[in-house]
């Protein structure tokens, strides 16, 4: 999804006839350059106000997991928002953990709760923070459906997950030639040689991502139109500045560059 935003053939064009061209080049240039800082900051807060997260999941701009990053092309006279679809772990939403009722997390302020009833929070550490000897981080897990962690290995190693070929890799009836023995012991409810009962392997819940959020019409039509005015704003600064004060908005400009052409 790509939105543009700009002005008129008419307004750019009085814009060249009332200005000289470095005073246009240097008015576009920086119109451009602060609205896209702003529209960047006024998207954020629009997101902030529905997702109950850290800044650094939305849209700092020092932060390499915020989803909302704007980029101004100084050739071009160009800026971008842009919002990336990245995962938000479920566990940097607001929830409560009860080992009767699961997990509850608050993912929209203006829906109800997520009940996940099977769900559990843990502090576990990734290879590289093992290896960093840090302290790891919280998450919300859940267990893997049985019938796909069976059917995530077969495909992985075979490359098949059909009927078929689960049946005669040892998941029913046939051979249990070649399957691990935790799949082959959970799919029969067995223990292993040790006397340890096979257990789901776990997988960490994330949660709604910011883009998301944004592609929905409620927030992204407003976002357009203020974005729009933003810039408008920001240009008629620009021609304030250069005319000294003499026309102050885009749209006196318009109307000053016709009653020249009358003239």
């Amino acid at each position: 999804m790509q939105v543009s935003i700009g002005i008129s053939q008419q307004e750019m064009s009085a814009l060249r006839k009332v200005l000289n061209p470095q005073q246009y080049r240097q008015a576009m240039y920086q119109a451009t350059k602060r609205s896209t800082r702003k529209a960047r900051v006024m998207t954020g807060d629009v997101v902030r106000e529905r997702l109950p997260i850290r800044k650094k999941f939305i849209d700092s701009p020092s932060s390499d997991k915020a989803a909302i990053k704007s980029t101004f092309d100084k050739q071009t006279q160009t800026g971008k928002i842009q919002t990336k679809q990245i995962g938000l772990p479920l566990s940097e939403f607001p929830h409560t953990d009860s080992k009767s009722a699961g997990v509850s997390v608050r993912l929209d302020s203006k829906k109800p709760p997520l009940m996940l009833r099977h769900a559990f929070t843990a502090t576990v550490k990734s290879k590289s923070q093992a290896a960093a000897g840090g302290a790891g981080h919280k998450a919300i897990f859940t267990r893997k459906h049985i019938g796909n962690a069976v059917a995530n290995w077969l495909f992985k190693n075979f490359g098949r997950t059909d009927v078929e070929f689960q049946l005669s890799q040892g998941f029913g009836p046939g051979t249990t030639k070649g399957v691990r023995s935790s799949l082959r012991y959970g799919q029969l409810k067995h223990y292993n040689a040790k006397g340890i009962a096979w257990r789901l392997p776990i997988e960490e819940r994330t949660g709604p991502t910011v883009f998301d959020l944004v592609k929905q019409n409620e927030v992204i039509d407003p976002l357009v139109r203020n974005i729009g005015n933003i810039f408008r704003d920001e240009l008629s600064n620009q021609i304030s500045r250069f005319t000294g004060g003499r026309i102050k908005t885009l749209s006196a400009l318009v109307f000053e560059a016709g009653e020249t052409d009358q003239d």
